[in-house]
């Protein structure tokens, strides 16, 4: 397991209550989250092209994170495989996979940050909702793809890697090679527990800065 640096920890615990995780509220912000994609990625010609037609499916939930005076510095977005299709599948079969055939998921893609001196936080807070929101749908399991770039991080958090059953190049984004990981949900908390994991304290501590209470507008 990656051990978070002392440091990190202290800035953890101290910046964590100055970010607010929500829902995406209107179109302008709309237009920073693709503006955000746009920059993280580098594989869109224009901020339009990091928009794709999940983004407006009914069973979806854009995130974003919001710094006090700076914005909205990161986001991902929230695909519930319950009431729809995932991205994933357009890549993966997966009904063949033991723990996403049920379709008791929640996947999370466009995960995307901007660069600031709170990114480890954001990145942290970002996953901590995306959990809280399986927990409480009651879902079984959290899905996310990614770059080998980001294995480590995701294996730190207890994620499994579903090997080459969910190993796929996604085209829209350079044809990168991206791996798929999976956490189970509802026991999560004890694996952490168990392991005497670093952030253990941090994602069973109450998060009042976390709000997943959708708009009912829709980027208006």
């Amino acid at each position: 397991m990656i051990e978070l640096k002392l440091a990190n920890r202290h800035q953890l615990a101290t910046t964590s209550t100055q970010i607010q995780i929500r829902p995406l509220h209107s179109f302008a912000e709309f237009k920073q989250v693709l503006d955000l994609r746009y920059r993280g990625y580098g594989h869109f010609a224009t901020p339009a092209q990091a928009l794709d037609a999940l983004d407006m499916a009914e069973h979806s939930l854009i995130l974003v994170a919001e710094l006090a005076k700076r914005g909205i510095v990161g986001t991902l977005r929230l695909l519930d495989g319950r009431r729809g299709p995932i991205e994933l599948e357009q890549f993966v079969p997966i009904n063949p996979l033991p723990q996403l055939h049920q379709r008791s998921f929640v996947e999370a893609t466009r995960f995307t940050i901007r660069h600031c001196r709170e990114l480890l936080t954001v990145k942290l807070l970002l996953c901590k909702a995306l959990w809280m929101y399986s927990l409480q749908q009651g879902h079984e399991y959290l899905v996310i793809s990614s770059t080998q770039r980001l294995r480590a991080f995701y294996r730190m958090l207890l994620f499994e890697d579903l090997g080459a059953a969910g190993v796929y190049r996604h085209p829209t984004l350079g044809q990168s090679e991206h791996r798929t990981f999976i956490l189970p949900v509802q026991t999560a908390l004890e694996r952490y527990r168990a392991v005497q994991h670093p952030l253990y304290e941090f994602m069973q501590q109450p998060q009042p800065n976390i709000s997943l209470a959708p708009n009912n507008t829709r980027y208006n």
